[in-house]
């Protein structure tokens, strides 16, 4: 017997010319497996269709490898068996003839009972048709193959290959707090390895050096006089921001930092790690750290280096240090599985916050670059889509011998420190600025300095910046004495000027004159490294090896200028080559960087190898390790920003100052005049603010609505009131929510042996509250509308809760998901506003009658519909409204009476029972009076607290009440802060969701037992 357990296999077999036969022949054995056919003819046809689509599976082996043609791999291990060929024995005797594929079929199952045919369909069409997703439920056998089979020993050799393949050889991801974090100096990404990529380590080298190069190079200075000095500045074709450049230093100077002393040797490690926030070593990082709640000092960072460049890299880097701060905060309030409150220690709670708040706030980063910043780069912001280059992606076959490796480390090399030179888009704004700092520095420009002043002056420069990052400042900066913070004005001020200054371009004759010494400096060093050519560096990439020096750049000033300097195209150095190479012409999409070809080759290859090879940023990328909340928190929402994150670190770190919809946060990388003309082009524009930052606080529930409603406000308590105009309304609301109320109890409580159990949220309060919203205001509810396009419970009362959040802010909305939550709610209003006009129309003929629906909350509805005049909108935000408050207050009363300490309450509503809804009325506004997220709802008026009391009245009467044991049986909320339009700090409380992944606007469960 032969157990073919079928796995994930490559897809590439999709790419087969012979495919179709593949398909074919998978048909004509789904024939097989139907019951046997009577008929003498119709057996014959059937063993004819198999014997002519056998022929396709069964191909001579390559000389080689003895396997089949490449597309029958294309079937995973089925494919290799059928086309492989046994040895055959000299003599063999009639028993002894291997037999090939038809005669397996016909052995087992064909010319039987079909019974095991079934089970080569089933493997053919989870290889071929399925793509290998297996159904580990229904394990495929393959019994009965003939021991002369030449497919037998294939198939067991194939089975062991499968199920070693399965398994990583060795582990990739380890147990432990020293393997769950990042160590400070990059060591142990690769526990195999742990000195790869360590800062301290030696550069690695991409290309080997073959090239007889001259041995009289052209002298630096000559170089840059001839070659790169700016003679008239161009501002970059796509108006990219000097704010992507300050983003890119910082990549930079996190992946390399040449030793001074050995300059074989880079300081930091090589991985993308935010050392230059964290620090590149424990002495660095203990410096960052205040050793209190996980947090790091407030705006500070560890790279000295960076104190030296435009204030705007300043503000970037400290930006991720607030980020990481507000996690830690974040963290522990939510502290999931109580993992932040375990130890037994402060230090020890400490350590887990920073080191889990250091792979959030990293997580971020990464995908700032993957997504906002290479956006740019290859021009998709000036497209709509949403697609972006993640080296993190699954590929099959991921650890097989022909996959794409991932989290096996990584170390630079010398080449990409010198790719990464990118001092020719400094623009204007910023030439200014470091003629300002050289002049602080060393009296004068330092242009004409001899290169030994050059460097004294710069270590005597560093040499006095303290070494307490916490004492820095930049750009004459103030820290406040009580916080250590600087002032925020100032800060965005900052910003705002970085992301409104254009870069310049790429190219030759583009390096201001100010970095002389700095260019110089990069071709002696790379000369000291005995790096390969231009030419060489090309070859390595496989891309055409530049034949003239019109290859190179085709300007004539250009071309002639290398001529003369170095005779031939192979003579030309990596640097200053990369630097004078012609630059890319735009393309939409595919080039919006614009440096020179080589570069943008090399830079995507090494952003795939940064990121794929980091264990932290893919084996250990995981919900375990940055928590639910933390992992959500920066992941891309594609609905937002076209999947941009970054808003999210501007937001987070300085907020009231940025409009939700500010084109300043989501699109920092193009200047927003260009921004603004991109999405003109979309007809998108009306969506964003191109205004500077200012500290606009929150818009008042006045604008929210009549962003809505055109109108800039609804009277929906006035209009829920309308109720009351009937003599019975409060017996008719009292009668039907009880009896609702007790319908879906009884519908959703499982019977355990501890008790009966049910979420009387989830499946039973926030069900109750949509079904009275839809009942009073005749919305399209399964089960009481008639209409295809009619929402089920679940998804009516989402949509219901987040329209009514976003109107009137019952929990705080944090300035980060405001624009989600605002195209959320718009999306769902605009579907719902028209369902709900179609349904209107009908409302009282579907009522009648229908499972669920209740006739005198009908009647009840006619006093509302009378009072809109059929205006769906204000009937919608009313019933959004009179929902929201409907869930967060029984969710409050219920999370009230389960406490402990409020048992004797319990017990005394539970006494009264059904009987006395006074009773029941008391506890409901006693509770009320005690939830903080209650105060912000009308939950307490009128028509509210009856529905309240009346579900209140039928929890009363469960025998034994109580929370599920653990978590599950507590309302999780965390306390939140946002900015109110008077410029105070507004907080409130956020309710977790169920997987604990996000903040929601209402309550989404609570556990209970009681005894049926």
């Amino acid at each position: 017997m032969v157990i073919l357990v079928i796995g994930n296999r490559s897809s590439d077999h999709l790419a087969s010319p012979r495919l179709p036969h593949i398909h074919q022949f998978v048909a004509a054995l789904t024939m097989a497996t139907r019951p046997a056919p009577e008929s003498r003819r119709e057996r014959l046809s059937l063993n004819q269709t198999l014997n002519r689509w056998a022929q396709y599976l069964t191909f001579p082996p390559n000389a080689d490898t003895g396997s089949s043609a490449p597309h029958v791999h294309g079937l995973g291990f089925i494919g290799n068996a059928l086309g492989r060929m046994a040895p055959r024995p000299s003599s063999p005797t009639q028993d002894q003839i291997p037999t090939g594929l038809l005669a397996d079929l016909q052995k087992i199952g064909v010319t039987g009972a079909f019974k095991d045919m079934k089970t080569l369909v089933d493997v053919l069409k989870t290889q071929v048709v399925s793509g290998g997703v297996v159904d580990d439920k229904t394990y495929l056998i393959a019994s009965g193959l003939p021991a002369t089979s030449r497919n037998e020993k294939v198939l067991t050799g194939s089975l062991l290959d499968k199920l070693w393949n399965q398994l990583q050889h060795p582990p990739l991801s380890y147990l432990g707090l020293k393997q769950q974090y990042r160590s400070a100096d990059g060591s142990f990404n690769n526990i195999l390895y742990p000195h790869l990529g360590k800062a301290g380590t030696p550069y690695a080298r991409s290309v080997r050096p073959m090239k007889k190069m001259p041995g009289a190079r052209p002298d630096p200075n000559l170089i840059f006089d001839v070659l790169l000095q700016r003679q008239e500045s161009k501002p970059h074709e796509n108006k990219i921001s000097s704010m992507l450049f300050y983003l890119a230093s910082i990549i930079i100077h996190d992946l390399f930092r040449t030793n001074h002393r050995d300059y074989s040797i880079s300081d930091t490690s090589s991985y993308l790690d935010l050392s230059p926030l964290y620090g590149s070593n424990e002495e660095e990082q203990k410096a960052m750290r205040t050793f209190e709640g996980g947090k790091i000092k407030p705006d500070s960072f560890a790279e000295k280096r960076l104190l030296g460049f435009p204030p705007g890299v300043c503000v970037l880097l400290l930006s991720f240090g607030r980020y990481h701060n507000f996690v830690v905060d974040m963290l522990l309030k939510i502290n999931q599985d109580q993992r932040f409150t375990k130890q037994k220690t402060p230090a020890e709670t400490d350590e887990k916050l920073f080191q889990t708040g250091r792979l959030i706030t990293c997580g971020l980063y990464i995908n700032i670059i993957l997504i906002d910043y290479i956006r740019v780069i290859l021009n998709l912001n000036r497209t709509e889509s949403t697609w972006c280059l993640d080296p993190r992606a699954e590929i099959q076959k991921v650890f097989s011998h022909t996959g794409t490796p991932q989290g096996i480390g990584n170390q630079v090399s010398a080449e990409f420190n010198l790719v990464y030179r990118w001092h020719s888009v400094v623009s204007d704004r910023d030439e200014k600025w470091i003629k300002w700092l050289y002049k602080r520095i060393f009296g004068s420009d330092g242009t004409d300095l001899p290169m030994p002043e050059f460097m004294a002056g710069l270590a005597k420069w560093e040499k006095s910046i303290p070494e307490d990052p916490g004492k820095r400042t930049f750009e004459d900066l103030v820290r406040d004495p009580e916080t250590g913070k600087f002032d925020d004005d100032k800060l965005v001020e900052i910003l705002a000027s970085s992301i409104e200054d254009c870069a310049n371009s790429y190219g030759a004759y583009a390096v201001p004159p100010i970095m002389r010494a700095i260019e110089v400096l990069g071709i002696e060093q790379s000369r000291a490294w005995e790096l390969a050519s231009l030419n060489e560096f090309r070859a390595f990439f496989g891309l055409k090896e530049h034949q003239t020096f019109e290859d190179i750049n085709s300007d004539p000033k250009v071309a002639n200028a290398l001529r003369q300097i170095y005779g031939h195209p192979d003579y030309v150095e990596i640097y200053p080559g990369l630097v004078v190479e012609e630059p890319k012409a735009p393309m939409v999409p595919g080039a919006g960087l614009l440096p020179g070809y080589t570069i943008s080759t090399a830079i995507l290859s090494d952003a795939v190898a940064l990121v794929r090879g980091d264990r932290f940023y893919t084996v250990d990328y995981t919900t375990g390790n940055l928590t639910n909340w933390g992992y959500n928190e920066v992941s891309s929402d594609p609905d937002v920003a076209y999947g941009g994150v970054v808003y999210k670190l501007f937001h987070r770190a300085f907020p009231g100052w940025f409009a939700s919809n500010s084109a300043y946060a989501m699109f920092p990388f193009t200047i927003p005049e260009e921004s603004k003309v991109i999405h003109e082009g979309f007809g998108k524009a009306y969506k964003y603010n191109f205004e500077r930052p200012v500290q606009l606080f929150e818009q008042s529930v006045e604008t929210r609505t009549a962003s809505l409603l055109g109108t800039p406000s609804v009277d929906s308590h006035g209009l829920i009131a309308q109720i009351t105009k009937n003599p019975d309304w409060h017996a008719f609301v009292q009668e039907s929510i009880y009896d609702i109320t007790k319908t879906v109890l009884a519908n959703n409580s499982s019977e355990l042996s501890i008790g009966t159990w049910v979420d009387a949220i989830r499946d039973v309060s926030n069900l109750v509250a949509v079904r009275a919203a839809a009942e009073l205001f005749s919305l399209p509810l399964m089960g009481i509308a008639g209409t295809p396009d009619a929402y089920t419970d679940y998804e009516m009362h989402g949509t219901l809760c987040i329209i009514a959040n976003y109107v009137y802010h019952v929990v705080p909305v944090p300035d980060a998901k405001a624009f989600e939550l605002s195209e959320a709610a718009t999306t769902f209003w605009d579907t719902l506003v028209s369902l709900t006009y179609t349904h209107e129309k009908g409302a009282y003929k579907l009522r009648k009658g229908q499972e669920g629906s209740s006739t005198m909350l009908g009647a009840l509805a006619r006093e509302i519909h009378d009072s809109l005049a059929g205006d769906p909108r204000e009937t919608v935000l009313t019933a959004a409204k009179f929902c929201l408050d409907v869930s967060i207050g029984f969710a409050e009363i219920l999370r009230y009476y389960l406490k402990p300490e409020n048992a004797e309450a319990l017990l005394a509503l539970q006494a009264a029972g059904q009987g006395d809804s006074s009773v029941a009325l008391k506890a409901a506004l006693a509770a009320l009076e005690q939830s903080k997220v209650a105060q912000r709802t009308t939950a307490s008026t009128e028509v509210p607290v009856t529905v309240l009391t009346s579900m209140l009245q039928v929890f009363g009467t469960l025998k034994n009440l109580r929370a599920a044991p653990g978590p599950q049986g507590k309302v999780h909320t965390v306390e939140i802060e946002s900015v109110n339009r008077e410029g105070v700090v507004d907080s409130g409380e956020a309710y977790i969701s169920e997987d604990w992944g996000q903040l929601g606007f209402y309550p989404t469960a609570l556990k209970v037992l009681y005894n049926a």
